[in-house]
């Protein structure tokens, strides 16, 4: 994956799918074990991503 600055309309689009989403969930969710915590990430998209991809998480989200 190539590291790189998004553009304004990407970060609109997550924005957006993320209010979606984010919308209809309550504030807590129950979760099946095992899980992974990651702390802040500090808003580096790529850094989130490289997360998601040692978890092997990626096939969820493309």
């Amino acid at each position: 994956m190539e590291c790189k600055q998004l553009t304004e309309s990407q970060v609109k689009q997550l924005c957006d799918k993320a209010r979606d989403i984010l919308t209809t969930e309550s504030n807590v969710q129950d979760v099946k074990c095992p899980v992974t915590v990651c702390g802040d990430v500090h808003g580096q998209f790529h850094d989130l991503m490289e997360l998601f991809r040692i978890g092997d998480m990626l096939q969820y989200l493309l």
